[in-house]
């Protein structure tokens, strides 16, 4: 995420803050739990980086093959982040939809994969912050790397994980 982003990240969870000091933050695992409870686990990839003071750390994905480890290896990173260990928890949500298949250019010829659903979040020890539906487009269009432009992935729908959030905090309210 390139520093203004974040900034403005930031700023947005502040404001949401302001006007909800009493309802406590989503944490990522809140997060991974309205999306299991809404699609279900076969349809999920989560992939999660957690980010320590230096540079990145390694991305974990999780499936269907791994859910088991998910939430405590959530939980650790969750508790570095109150503790300073690690700055910042980004969470990239995939929804498989298996009902609409996309065709598109592999390696050996045309292959047919499933459209997806994308949603980006953000974690630190004072924010969460879902991604719009631009912003999570241009982080997905963008190489890590080099900042440079990717083309378009074929069958990506762009989901709003601000809509997440508020759904989150309006649960939250609620109880």
């Amino acid at each position: 995420m390139r520093k203004d982003e974040s900034s403005r990240h930031r700023a947005i969870a502040r404001n949401n803050r302001e006007h909800d000091a009493h309802v406590p933050l989503p944490t990522p695992i809140q997060v991974a739990e309205y999306f299991c409870a809404t699609y279900g686990t076969e349809r999920l990839f989560f992939t999660i980086t957690a980010f320590d003071n230096q540079s990145s750390m390694l991305p974990s994905t999780f499936g269907r093959d791994n859910f088991e480890y998910m939430q405590p290896w959530l939980l650790l990173q969750t508790a570095k982040v109150y503790s300073g260990k690690v700055r910042v928890i980004a969470m990239v949500v995939r929804v498989f939809d298996m009902d609409h298949l996309v065709e598109v250019e592999g390696p050996n010829g045309k292959i047919n994969i499933p459209e997806k659903e994308l949603y980006m979040f953000r974690f630190d020890s004072d924010s969460s912050v879902g991604l719009d539906p631009a912003d999570t487009w241009t982080m997905h269009c963008t190489d890590a790397g080099t900042g440079m432009k990717l083309p378009r992935e074929e069958g990506v729908r762009f989901g709003s994980g601000e809509a997440v959030v508020a759904a989150l905090n309006q649960i939250a309210k609620a109880t």
